[in-house]
């Protein structure tokens, strides 16, 4: 062992420092005395998928029976919860999750879950949420396919629906939501199941649960669970947005709008399409944003659902805005307008007005923009929809400016920074925080403009946005 230290350290890590594991491994080694560890290690690097780089002849070096002998040694229960585990797609879970696979009540399930994590067959890595070894996790998937058919699905419905509810809860607090009811009903579910209250509290739950996401809906597209595929790429939208995970939010996207063209319901199809529009969007591929609405705007119109139809022309407009045809994206966002107060909408007016707001600060006629910038912050102020509100601020500040009103645009400027910190809307604020570093620099604050960009440089580089390479460009021509 001492003349192989890294292949020990190795076989170690990947055995979880499990004592039966490593005995395991240790018989293995012992009945092949003339095979360098090395060969060892790479038995395991190769098992990858399944627990057959461990397998044996005799019951003493094959890790399947090594686990079952634990695995017997454990109550009845703690057996049910260890096999219910092998259910779950992700990397961790949380208690509410096992309480889903399991039907079994949090307090019933507490004894169980000591259990395990005494066995060494879990660990508790933050209070209530478990995570299990690679391989023990093989395991336990091998036990879940024994149980019965009718039951496993059970199980998974409970899962998928308490993820798609809390997820629509997150959404709410996270992004601007007045269709939610179309895709989910998140008052319903079990009320021990996580609410937020502010959208902090609704991200840091989505950052906890982010791989077990991606990895269910993964899952549910692979086994033909189309129906709530949509639905999660839809729910998912706006931290995907917030946290600018565009690699997810592409891939998750594609999915969604496969799943929906598979279910072949208009509404999965179109909620499904402003998904990955908005992550063609966040990547800059604006012809096939546009692309796709196009395909969701002769849907809507067949349906003569002119609320839809709003939406789609909206999405249209913003695409159109960000690739440099302002011009033309009026068109499309007055439309959109004008369908969504002749619908009554006040929450879609609120949107509309926000964007045309900005597509006519975008072709340099700053009093209509002024004027739409400050209607949509008014109408967000009584929905009580803060984030979209700091964001009319900014327009409005983007107006002021190019009026040549540079105190009122530093001021409302200020205020659309502060109400973004509150929030932790932190890629909102480094874009806003561009045009900040233009208004001091055009009042000769040099220095606060330097602030200003180089706090907007560092959340562009921790989210590898590709708007960090322009701030630098700033900060370099400022010196």
């Amino acid at each position: 062992m001492a003349a192989e230290p890294g292949p020990v350290a190795e076989i170690i890590d990947r055995c979880a420092r499990l004592p039966l594991a490593l005995a395991v491994v240790a018989a293995r080694a012992a009945s092949r005395p003339t095979f360098p560890l090395s060969a060892l290690v790479a038995e395991l690097r190769e098992a990858g998928g399944d627990l057959d780089g461990l397998a044996g002849t005799e019951p003493s070096t094959d890790v399947r029976s090594v686990f079952s002998w634990s695995y017997q040694a454990l109550s009845t229960a703690a057996r049910q919860v260890f096999a219910a585990l092998g259910l779950a797609p992700g990397v961790d879970i949380s208690l509410t999750a096992v309480n889903c696979l399991t039907a079994l009540p949090v307090e019933t399930l507490r004894a169980p879950m000591r259990e395990l994590e005494n066995g060494y067959l879990v660990e508790q890595t933050l209070p209530n949420r478990y995570r299990m070894h690679d391989l023990l996790r093989l395991y336990a998937t091998e036990l879940a396919k024994e149980i019965d058919g009718t039951a496993r699905h059970a199980a998974l419905r409970r899962l998928v629906d308490m993820y798609l509810v809390v997820a629509g809860r997150a959404r709410s607090q996270v992004m601007f939501s007045p269709r939610i009811h179309e895709v989910v009903d998140v008052s319903s579910g079990d009320p021990s199941w996580p609410e937020f209250q502010e959208s902090t509290e609704a991200l840091d739950w989505l950052d906890t649960e982010r791989a077990n996401l991606i990895a269910l809906v993964k899952s549910l597209a692979e086994h033909g669970w189309h129906d709530d595929v949509w639905r999660f790429a839809w729910l998912l939208h706006g931290f995907f947005r917030a946290r600018q995970h565009k690699a997810d939010w592409l891939e998750i996207g594609r999915l969604g709008v496969s799943a929906a063209d598979r279910t072949g319901d208009h509404l999965a199809r179109f909620h499904a399409a402003n998904c990955l529009g908005g992550a063609y969007m966040a990547a800059e591929r604006w012809d096939e944003a546009i692309a796709l609405y196009q395909d969701a705007l002769v849907v809507t119109q067949a349906d003569n659902d002119l609320e839809k139809t709003a939406i789609v022309m909206n999405n249209i407009g913003i695409s159109l805005v960000n690739s440099g045809d302002a011009v033309a994206a009026i068109d499309y966002l007055e439309q959109a307008l004008t369908l969504a107060r002749q619908a009554g909408s006040v929450d879609d007016e609120a949107v509309y007005s926000l964007n045309l707001g900005d597509g006519y600060n975008a072709i340099g006629r700053y009093l209509e923009g002024l004027s739409h910038n400050q209607a949509a912050r008014k109408l967000f102020h009584t929905l009580g929809k803060r984030l979209h509100g700091a964001i009319a601020a900014v327009n409005i500040a983007q107006s002021y400016f190019g009026l040549a009103d540079l105190a009122k645009a530093a001021d409302t400027a200020e205020q659309a920074s502060a109400e973004f910190r509150a929030l932790g809307a932190w890629y909102d604020l480094a874009k806003h925080l561009l045009w900040v570093g233009h208004i001091r620099t055009a009042l000769g604050q040099k220095d606060l403009a330097t602030q200003a960009w180089t706090d907007a440089m560092d959340t562009f580089q921790r989210m590898n946005d590709p708007r960090a390479h322009e701030v630098q460009q700033l900060l370099n021509e400022s010196i």
